[in-house]
């Protein structure tokens, strides 16, 4: 198991499968590692129910422990070990944060070979996939993975790698970006020459193909006259904007100043970025941002995808920090049903954002994701959804009955605590998100006026 000692480690992992133990090949006392589909499922179930009968307590373990170590060292040809060389490292560019430093630190793991780790968005993955090609070219046939750090994109079509999806989305047009599509469209071919073919789906599969594309992307870019990592980082913000999906997020206007930041933001949204949806830059929004109090938004939020995708304390936590407020919702008050939520997992993730809230000092308000009035509401909602997703998903057939755990009505003071309380789990805490947070932030807002001096309706004499 990789543990990540540092953000963004850059790490080329050779990836084998020792089965249980040394299996020695006949006819040979060297152990021998497992390579791909050595067994099937069966078989290897078989295998350990053996291996477990070879120990029966501590001491018989630690003696296990010791032989499989050493037989995956033999194995990959690292026994003896090579000589180790002078780690050489260099420590610098110290930033201090509230409660924790923050530093650049290279250490040389072979001569002229450095580890590094860096903060994150500056060209980690390309860095490492330029080693493997060169590694590859020099005779060697390392594996790159991004095992943990990395995470993955909610899409329609399934989890995706941010770093190629990124490049895909901006070199290639195609409707979806799913790995097998874009290999198929990349025409990529094994070392042999021989079309590519892999299981889609096994993750050590994924993993060899999603290197390959990357690499077949970057040399797309090279041709674009594109070398740095500055260069290719730019081509995420050429990407189409009908070919982008936004984070929801939540606006509370203040004051005056705030209104006027409002009235532009959204002007820029359908002016400048008009896509599938009016969108508006996350650095546009900062600029615009004075007299506006911005939350976390709704489960197609950026922290709630964030959370999906397994990102950890640290980096919610920092996603956090950009907004006034975190936003809670009842955990049946959702809609976006193809993104595989459900109650469960909006309750657990809900939770775990009130703790981050409390940790960092941000208030947490518990609101209703209103979408009709009263609950006799619900069934035209539903249709006029469904309709909506059938034509999105064109033509596909939905059960009426999609959306009936769904509750989405104006709720009463009432039903909010009854719904917090049971999210978590404390009736004190259901009173702060309810009633003391959202009061807080309301006595912080001015009376605002959005139109001023305009008549709406005017007063007409009629004569019969």
């Amino acid at each position: 198991m990789l543990r990540r000692v540092c953000d963004g480690l850059i790490c080329v992992l050779v990836v084998m499968t020792l089965v249980g133990g040394p299996l020695q090949a006949q006819g040979n006392d060297e152990p021998q590692l497992c390579v791909g589909d050595y067994q099937s499922a069966d078989e290897a179930k078989a295998q350990l129910a053996r291996f477990v009968q070879t120990f029966s307590n501590l001491a018989e373990w630690q003696q296990r422990a010791r032989t499989n170590r050493e037989a995956i060292l033999r194995g990959t040809g690292l026994l003896p070990l090579p000589r180790r060389c002078p780690l050489n490292p260099i420590v610098h560019s110290l930033r201090q944060y509230e409660g924790y430093t923050v530093e650049n630190v290279a250490i040389e793991s072979l001569p002229g070979v450095f580890v590094t780790g860096t903060d994150t968005g500056v060209g980690k993955t390309f860095a490492s996939c330029v080693l493997v090609h060169a590694l590859r070219d020099a005779g060697l046939v390392p594996w790159p993975m991004k095992p943990i750090a990395a995470g993955a994109i909610d899409s329609p079509q399934g989890p995706a790698n941010e770093d190629t999806l990124a490049l895909a989305r901006s070199l290639l047009k195609m409707p979806s970006y799913t790995l097998d599509k874009v290999a198929k469209k990349l025409a990529l071919r094994e070392e042999s020459g021989e079309t590519l073919a892999f299981r889609h789906h096994r993750a050590i599969e994924d993993a060899r193909v999603t290197g390959l594309i990357l690499i077949e992307l970057l040399q797309m870019a090279k041709k674009e006259k594109r070398f740095s990592f500055e260069d290719i980082q730019g081509l995420q913000t050429e990407i189409e904007l009908n070919r982008l999906h936004g984070d929801s997020f939540t606006v509370f206007v203040q004051n005056k100043r705030g209104l006027k930041n409002l009235y532009r933001l959204v002007s820029m949204s359908h002016l400048e970025y008009l896509g599938k949806a009016p969108l508006i830059p996350k650095t546009r929004l900062s600029e615009h941002r004075t007299g506006l109090f911005l939350g976390t938004g709704s489960p197609s939020s950026e922290l709630s995808k964030a959370y999906r995708m397994g990102k950890d304390r640290d980096e919610l936590i920092e996603i956090a920090r950009f907004y006034d407020f975190i936003e809670i919702m009842p955990a049946d008050a959702y809609t976006d049903l193809e993104e595989g939520l459900n109650a469960t997992i909006l309750k657990e993730m809900y939770a775990r954002f009130y703790e981050i809230g409390r940790e960092i000092g941000l208030p947490a308000l518990f609101t209703g994701n209103v979408h009709y009035l009263d609950p006799q509401d619900h069934k035209a909602w539903s249709v006029l959804k469904i309709s909506d997703m059938a034509i999105r998903r064109r033509g596909q057939q939905f059960p009426p009955s999609l959306f009936d755990d769904v509750k989405l009505h104006y709720r009463t003071t009432e039903e909010l605590l009854s719904c917090a309380e049971e999210m978590l789990g404390d009736a004190q805490k259901a009173q702060e998100v309810v009633i003391h947070n959202p009061a807080q932030l309301a006595d912080q807002i001015e009376w605002i006026q959005p139109i001023v001096g305009f008549q709406i309706f005017q007063s007409l004499s009629l004569s019969w």
